[in-house]
């Protein structure tokens, strides 16, 4: 838990001002070079935000899931741990330790759920990206053929287009690593309040 924690406070969130950065400069480049067709970008855009919502709601899911399952097992081992003399002179022992053994394997199938939703929020974000590039170069193509433009402005406008890409699926991947920080964080609180 410390290490989901302390990735997203030194990697994640260092990461997010130059994403900022480079994604401003490619809208700004877009302006410059048709500012008609840079309003398409936008359009295109909220595929990203719905994706994101959609993954985080299923994160906050599988975060309280995993917070329960990590509660309920550290709350058996105390339990065991304080009735371990009774446990060890009673029949009861066996029952007991499966109870934990289940306990454990369920926090750590939900962990794994957990992980295997994180990693598909960033590969799902860069694959509606790609879609979403495609369409604007089949748009951009037609409205520069329209207006007489020249190939270089195409390639460009498509180029900076492109180069949103990368940045928007990181924030969406951003968001992802900040709902597993804040689950972390609370299941932190959890433990920290018994």
């Amino acid at each position: 838990q410390v290490h989901h924690l302390s990735s997203f406070l030194t990697g994640t969130l260092a990461y997010v001002p130059s994403l900022i950065l480079t994604a401003s400069g490619a809208i700004l480049a877009l302006l410059w070079i048709d500012p008609l067709m840079a309003w398409i970008v936008p359009l295109i855009v909220p595929p990203f935000f719905i994706l994101t919502k959609m993954f985080g709601r299923r994160m906050r899911v599988a975060s309280s899931k995993l917070r329960k399952a990590e509660t309920d097992l550290i709350e058996l081992a105390d339990t065991n741990l304080t009735i371990v003399s009774a446990i060890k002179t009673s029949a009861l022992e066996r029952i007991h330790s499966e109870r934990f053994a289940k306990a454990a394997s369920k926090a750590r199938v939900t962990a794994l759920d957990e992980a295997r939703l994180y990693a598909f929020l960033g590969p799902i974000s860069s694959l509606v990206a790609a879609c979403a590039v495609i369409v604007l170069l089949l748009v951009s193509s037609e409205q520069l053929h329209a207006r007489n433009g020249v190939p270089a402005e195409l390639f460009a406008f498509v180029l900076y287009a492109a180069l949103l890409t990368r940045p928007l699926g990181e924030l969406a991947n951003v968001y992802g690593s900040y709902r597993l920080a804040s689950s972390t964080l609370s299941r932190f609180k959890t433990v920290l309040s018994m």
